[in-house]
């Protein structure tokens, strides 16, 4: 899977989950960071310029698109990203992206 169908992939995936317009709950924050993290731990890559416009399209509010593109950023970078409360979903959100296209 390259790195638009992965970015695109796993942004549906997150707007299904995220509260984008009133702001980011914590468990939206670890959903975000937890995705980001296993997408780069396992040698993926995400478009972030492609994250912002589709946040944009799909009227995210402006807090959410920044903490978004910031976090991938980061972690693109090397950084890392701390887990507060559910620690695998963004990891189990990531291995369905890869289960689904394998199956495909």
């Amino acid at each position: 899977m390259d790195t638009k169908e992965l970015t695109e992939k796993g942004f549906a995936k997150l707007n299904l989950i995220v509260n984008s317009i009133g702001g980011l709950h914590p468990l939206d924050e670890d959903a975000i960071k937890g995705f980001i993290k296993a997408v780069y731990a396992n040698g993926d890559e995400l478009d972030v310029d492609l994250l912002e416009q589709l946040a944009r399209q799909n009227k995210w509010c402006n807090t959410a698109i920044e903490f978004l593109t910031a976090k991938a950023r980061h972690v693109a970078n090397g950084g890392n990203v701390q887990l507060k409360h559910n620690k695998d979903r963004g990891a189990t959100m990531y291995q369905r992206i890869i289960d689904e296209s394998d199956q495909s």
